[in-house]
């Protein structure tokens, strides 16, 4: 029902496509989150397609960033994705690698064609817990990860606890195998990634992002620049650069992992 901005929470959980949207407050300097672990053309899709069987999927415009955060605070972008591109890589979004891999068709214009669509609407959200002073939201989102000719051995969670001046991100993975896992994170041009140790910090304007590795105790960092293949439609795409990254990889591959 329409109602004044003032009067809605600043917050919600979108379900069908399973993005969250948290906010500290509807001031111009609050902070807000978003966090997208859901299926590329939402959850209701996956049943108009087993009725429609003339209906051919086309997600040319959706990326692999399931599983993906982004920051918004002190007026400017803090944490983003790294724009449209030709083709399209998970490892351009602020969400996970597993053994360097990444989700779908990774690196294809279409990166969800060509698996069954069950595969990624298994990705869903699986608790929230959304209040005025802090917001709590679980991801699934492992199945992506696995081609259909793979059974699904692997489980990923996301956990991301927000509030005003912290996003603490949890990411749990476990599986019948051994994996590494790497964490991906993107900041904008103007908005260069330092390194003290395991801290690591972003300026952009008046806004300050600091992330801090909270375990495991040794991981190896990799700062550098975001380089994509760009473009507005199918094809092999022009080498941009567009910010930059931060890359935290564990340091052996093993059935469970943990990072914060």
């Amino acid at each position: 029902e329409p109602a004044d901005l003032a009067d809605l929470p600043p917050y919600h959980h979108f379900a069908d496509h399973d993005v969250v949207a948290w906010r500290s407050g509807w001031d111009d300097d609050a902070t807000c989150y978003l966090f997208r672990c859901g299926p590329p053309e939402g959850h209701a899709a996956a049943d108009k397609l087993r009725r429609m069987k003339d209906w051919t999927m086309n997600s040319g415009h959706v990326h692999p960033d399931i599983g993906a955060f982004w920051i918004f605070a002190g007026g400017r972008y803090l944490a983003v994705d790294s724009g449209y591109t030709a083709r399209k890589f998970t490892d351009d979004h602020n969400t996970l690698l597993i053994d360097g891999a990444g989700q779908g068709v990774d690196g294809n214009y279409w990166v969800y064609r060509g698996w069954p669509y069950a595969r990624f609407d298994a990705a869903r959200i699986v608790q929230t817990h959304l209040a005025d002073d802090v917001g709590y939201v679980c991801g699934d989102f492992g199945a992506v990860y696995t081609p259909a000719d793979k059974p699904l051995t692997l489980k990923l969670r996301r956990h991301l606890a927000m509030a005003d001046r912290f996003l603490l991100v949890v990411d749990d993975m476990n599986d019948t195998a051994p994996h590494g896992l790497t964490w991906l994170l993107h900041t904008t041009t103007d908005a260069p990634i330092t390194a003290d140790g395991m801290t690591f910090a972003s300026t952009a304007g008046p806004a300050r992002l600091v992330t801090y590795v909270l375990s495991p105790e040794k991981v190896i960092a990799d700062i550098g620049p975001t380089e994509v293949l760009g473009g507005t439609a199918p094809g092999p795409g022009t080498l941009e650069t567009r910010g930059h990254q931060l890359a935290i990889r564990t340091l052996e591959a093993a059935p469970r992992q943990r990072l914060v």
